[in-house]
């Protein structure tokens, strides 16, 4: 999967190290709420060219309940002795699948960013 994306997105370098930074913090066990803060702050580079993305307010509003649910879950687990292993890992697996949402939604859309900016560059010329 590496090497495939890196061979379509070589000329965007800058995303392609944001795919690869999401890809490696999906594949943690038990991630960190410093995990998305580097990936999630790159978002905004592609502004312009993620604004088609399809599945844009279903990962916001997963986002903020990964993020409200995963201390909750934690301090049942760990604090209050109430709550197994199993609560916080169920907040690390729909945390894993929001970021492959994310990754699929916005390869995507920048491909079809890309498409379009070739339709409209052969349009002109």
């Amino acid at each position: 999967m590496i090497l495939l994306l890196a061979i379509r997105l070589n000329h965007r370098p800058c995303f392609l190290a944001f795919v690869y930074i999401a890809i490696l913090s999906m594949l943690k066990s038990y991630p960190s709420t410093g995990d998305p803060a580097l990936y999630l702050a790159l978002v905004g580079l592609f502004v312009n060219e993620l604004a088609d993305m399809q599945n844009s307010f279903f990962l916001f509003c997963g986002y903020v309940g990964v993020a409200l649910l995963s201390p909750v879950m934690h301090n049942l687990w760990i604090w209050r002795g109430t709550g197994n292993a199993n609560f916080y890992f169920g907040t690390a697996m729909a945390y894993a699948c929001l970021q492959i949402i994310l990754v699929v939604d916005s390869v995507s859309a920048m491909l079809q960013h890309d498409r379009m900016l070739q339709k409209l560059s052969r349009a002109q010329s």
